[in-house]
């Protein structure tokens, strides 16, 4: 949702939308947790104020600070307050409640050190003071500088840089803000390298891991063809072995055939023989 809210805010309500009418059901709260459900709605308005719809994030914003709910964690009532008061100087420009609002944030989050909430309030402040006290508004874009550089939170200081040469037309600052955005297209590119490298790593892998498939199949088909042409060849041998078996079965059984019948014959006449001598 954060990054359709960015890239195409419609869409963005769409989800958020389907996910509060889940969220709005009794049983949702005990399940998902009131933090979550009030995260939703913040995010909800966050995406009317992306869309210049400031009195429908407006409203939303002062339901949850008023909200049956229950009592809003203190830091999580400051970071409404403070959305809440950057979408009324959006809507209006610099007013007394914006500036207490955004005051309050900045004392829950300095009690608590909340760096990342600390880098976004001052920015916020210093975007307020920038047309009305422009020493103010230098004051917390530095802030704002100083935190994100203890935090190495590259993108605030960006963000912070520029704004400061907006607010401030300062040429050391120009040159700062422009050295810092060619180290992180540096630094994108090197990891867009990196990345492309990496999944041309993966890319052959899983090439090889296919090849590898692939040549296990086709010694696994060979071996098995192989192995069917070892066993023709064994039913071969065995029917040729009893085929001749047989044939020279029945050869020695022809031959004591034969032998028998010329035995016979030799007895038969020298008993004819015999008989012929003994009537002479």
């Amino acid at each position: 949702v954060n990054q359709l809210c960015e890239h195409h805010p419609p869409s963005a309500e769409k989800r958020i939308n389907q996910t509060l009418d889940l969220a709005n059901r009794p049983e949702a709260v005990q399940k998902i947790g009131l933090a979550n459900v009030i995260n939703y709605y913040n995010t909800k308005a966050n995406i009317f104020k992306e869309q210049k719809f400031y009195e429908d994030a407006i409203e939303i914003y002062e339901n949850l600070l008023n909200s049956n709910l229950g009592k809003l964690p203190v830091r999580e009532e400051a970071r409404i307050n403070s959305n809440l008061a950057h979408t009324l100087f959006l809507k209006d420009g610099f007013s007394r409640r914006s500036d207490s609002l955004l005051q309050y944030a900045l004392t829950v989050y300095q009690k608590s050190a909340y760096t990342q909430g600390l880098i976004s309030i001052n920015m916020n402040l210093a975007e307020l003071y920038a047309e009305n006290n422009k020493q103010k508004a230098i004051y917390h874009v530095n802030k704002a500088i100083e935190y994100a550089t203890e935090a190495n939170i590259i993108t605030s200081l960006q963000e912070a840089l520029r704004n400061k040469v907006l607010i401030a037309n300062n040429v050391e600052d120009m040159i700062a803000y422009i050295r810092l955005t060619e180290e992180i297209e540096r630094k994108e590119d090197k990891m867009q390298s990196r990345f492309a490298n990496a999944r041309l790593d993966v890319k052959n892998a899983e090439n090889d891991r296919i090849k590898a498939k692939n040549e296990t199949a086709r010694k696994a088909d060979q071996v098995l063809i192989l192995s069917l042409i070892l066993l023709i060849i064994l039913v071969l041998i065995f029917f040729i072995y009893q085929k001749i078996k047989r044939r020279h079965k029945i050869e020695k059984v022809k031959t004591v055939h034969k032998t028998e019948v010329r035995i016979s014959a030799k007895v038969h006449d020298e008993l004819a023989n015999d008989i012929h001598n003994l009537m002479a």
